[in-house]
Order: C-alpha cells, then sequence, then structure tokens
C-alpha cells in the first residue's frame, strides 16, 4: 500500500552551524541529488546530540520526525526511535535515502519481495557516526533494538523529498534463503 510520510517543521530558522552548511550544500541543486552525492555530504555532517537536542521530540507510542530542510529537490529530517520502536517495512518509492546515526544504535533489516512474500535479507547494525543509504524500491525496516532503553537519534536524507512510499507490513514473511 501507498503511504505518506508525516513531520514537523520546527519553529524558526536553523540555528545548527552543521544543518545550516549542509542546506548551502542543498541548495546548490536544481534537481534529484544523486546518491552518491547526497552520501557524501551526510558522511561530512559533524553533528552531535546535544546540537540537535532542542530540535527532538520524543513520543512512547512511535518514533517521531522532525522536518529541518525542504526544498523542491531535498528533506532532511530528525528521527527518534525509542527503544523498541521501528519503521514499517517500506521502499522509498523514487526517492533516494541517506541515514547517519547522530545518537545510538540503529539496526536495519532489508527485504526481498519473491512472489508476493518478503524474504529477510540482512541485518546490520549502526553505531553513532554510522551511515547507510538505500535507492527506490531498495526495501527495509529501520529499528531502535537497544536492550539498555537508550534512545535512537538518526538522521535522514531523501531526494526527491519523500512525499509517498509503498509499505511492505501487510505481506507475509517467508523464511530467510
Amino acid at each position: 500500500r501507498l503511504s505518506t510520510p508525516e513531520s514537523n517543521m520546527p519553529a524558526g530558522p536553523i540555528m545548527i552551524e552543521a544543518l545550516r552548511k549542509l542546506a548551502v550544500q542543498l541548495d546548490q541543486h536544481h534537481s534529484g541529488i544523486p546518491l552518491e552525492t547526497l552520501e557524501r555530504y551526510v558522511k561530512a555532517l559533524d553533528l552531535t546530540l546535544p546540537e540537535v537536542f532542542d530540535l527532538l521530540q520524543f513520543d512512547r507510542t512511535k518514533y517521531t520526525r522532525t522536518q529541518v530542510y525542504r526544498s523542491a529537490y531535498c528533506e532532511v529530517l530528525l528521527f527518534v526511535w525509542l527503544p523498541g520502536q521501528h519503521s514499517s517495512i517500506h521502499d522509498h518509492a523514487g526517492s533516494s535515502c541517506v541515514v547517519r546515526v547522530i545518537s545510538g544504535h540503529a539496526t536495519e533489516t532489508r527485504f526481498e519481495l519473491a512472489a508476493g512474500r518478503l524474504l529477510r535479507d540482512t541485518t546490520s547494525d549502526f553505531a553513532e557516526g554510522s551511515v547507510t543509504s538505500s535507492f527506490d524500491e531498495d526495501i527495509h525496516r529501520v529499528s531502535n533494538e537497544d536492550q539498555a532503553g537508550r534512545p535512537l537519534v538518526t538522521l535522514h536524507a531523501y531526494s526527491p523529498p519523500l512525499s509517498t512510499f509503498r509499505v511492505y507490513d501487510d505481506l507475509p514473511l517467508a523464511a530467510s534463503a
């Protein structure tokens, strides 16, 4: 099924220098930003939890998103995941996505679609400072599986902005290959 993301705009301009520099880089583009370029920008970020903490929203029932940048060609969001929270199993329906772990520990599970069933492909763990990316029809789920109770904070950059995506939670999971 198709879904649309929800986001919240922070009040006022971006006051964090690293995000301001990223916005300047992104503003130089007047069409979709290639995945490799977006990845290079996000990897170069020098961003810490204390710098973004005032922008974050915490919710015990679901992970949260806060939009920190948007143009016609790209958007950047901060996500907060409390332990046990996860995204739906989804793709990005035409968008590139680069994720940087700002704080905590992210688990990404990738899936393959075969004969109307999802096959669990790989599971990868990403520590603070790690970057992962996906493109278009790559199917995955991001989660905070931290047993010590620490929140996970991630930065997501999408090009073009994520307007719709396909959700696969209603498909049966097949045994892993």
